[in-house]
């Protein structure tokens, strides 16, 4: 009985300790946009995003910027990533999505050493 409560106590023990590690490798998502996943390795630009919401629909803008991250890299994850937001891939030439009255399309512009994602979101 003693041991059963011993063993009980410890997992509890250990469970919560991994708690904050656990916490850390959540998702992250874009500020302006909470419902978009911002990939590893790149930085939201806020001066260079823009948001409307209107009654047909939202209209969006936002950027973000990384260095070390190829296009290859950006075009696979959110290919493997919106999906499991609801978002549908379309084409991929450029790449666009679609989830309910909204488009979503991505353009990956590699500049300078770095490499830019623009997201941006209309009404169907």
């Amino acid at each position: 009985m003693i041991r059963s409560f011993i063993c009980c106590a410890l997992t509890i023990i250990l469970f919560v300790s991994a708690l904050p590690a656990l916490a850390q490798n959540t998702a992250r998502f874009f500020e302006s946009l909470p419902d978009i996943p911002l990939m590893e390795g790149l930085t939201e630009l806020p001066s260079e995003s823009s948001l409307f919401d209107k009654p047909e629909g939202r209209i969006a803008e936002v950027t973000a910027a990384g260095s070390d991250i190829t296009f290859e890299a950006v075009t696979v994850y959110y290919k493997q990533s919106l999906p499991q937001f609801g978002w549908q891939l379309v084409k991929t030439d450029p790449l666009l999505f679609k989830r309910d009255n909204e488009e979503l399309r991505l353009e990956v512009i590699p500049h300078g050493g770095q490499t830019n994602l623009r997201i941006l979101i209309s009404p169907r």
